[in-house]
């Protein structure tokens, strides 16, 4: 594990490999970057540099100094992309995951040089008021994801949905959950509905950045049904990719499957 500085703060890093194409995974909200080592160590993925990262607030990264700033989807695509330039990543396939999907894509938007972006449990909606207008679940907004005080047993129902998987699985994750800056939940879904950025649904239905999109069918927190109407040349196999089974994080639940897609998206972005 290594970190970078970041706004006089720092980053937390985990890089396995060095010699392959580089991966960089990005988490979700009130997660941590150790969430994807069921992927680092499947056999699909070990010729490649995996690199992940822990957004600032968030796991093992400082607390941020500017919290208004920093604790935006735009702020962590600024974060994500000082540790593309201080690693040299170049033309990395970005995976996001949940709010790290949001990330990828503010990043590919400003203007990464990105080989492919693959999302999961992202609808692509947003900025501004359209967050509203679908994408999410009306259990979504039941959730403690944008809750600044939320108590403990609050969060760990959340992480039980949002892990999908028994809480043995997540127990590792459980101390990044409870030491997540209460501030970065409230600011980022304050901002990303005031936000007035560029339309991650226009990127999703005619971005030029190579884009994959797996969905776990059983995902509580994303309309299945809202992903299905994007479906279209655009994508990667012109479809969606819907994970039987799995929840709103199939990286976990089936990680082997999930593997396998990443290593064919990451053949067919990179020939």
């Amino acid at each position: 594990m290594i970190s970078i500085p970041w706004e006089e703060r720092d980053i937390s890093i985990i890089r396995q490999g060095e010699a392959g194409a580089p991966i960089l995974f990005i988490h979700g909200n009130s997660s941590c970057k150790e969430v994807f080592g069921n992927l680092w160590n499947s056999p699909e993925l070990r010729q490649y540099s995996c690199v992940a990262f822990d957004l600032p607030g968030h796991g093992a990264s400082s607390d941020a100094k500017d919290p208004e700033s920093a604790y935006t989807i735009p702020g962590y695509a600024r974060a994500a992309a000082r540790v593309i330039s201080d690693l040299d990543l170049f033309r990395p396939v970005v995976i996001g995951w949940s709010l790290g999907g949001h990330v990828a894509i503010e990043l590919a938007l400003d203007g990464a040089d990105l080989s492919g972006l693959l999302i999961t449990g992202t609808p692509p909606v947003g900025p501004g008021p359209s967050v509203l207008e679908g994408g999410l679940t009306a259990f979504a907004y039941e959730q403690a994801m944008a809750d600044e005080d939320a108590s403990e047993e609050d969060l760990m129902a959340y992480a039980h949905h949002m892990y999908g998987v028994p809480r043995e699985v997540f127990e590792p994750f459980v101390p990044a959950l409870l030491r997540t800056a209460g501030r970065a939940r409230t600011r980022m879904a304050e901002h990303w509905l005031a936000h007035e950025g560029t339309s991650h649904l226009e990127f999703a239905a005619s971005g030029k950045t190579p884009l994959a999109i797996a969905h776990g069918d059983l995902d509580p927190f994303v309309d299945s049904g809202f992903l299905d109407k994007l479906a279209s040349g655009r994508l990667w196999q012109g479809r969606i990719h819907h994970m039987a089974g799995s929840g709103h994080a199939p990286f976990l639940d089936a990680p082997g499957g999930f593997a396998k897609m990443l290593d064919r998206f990451i053949a067919d972005v990179m020939r």
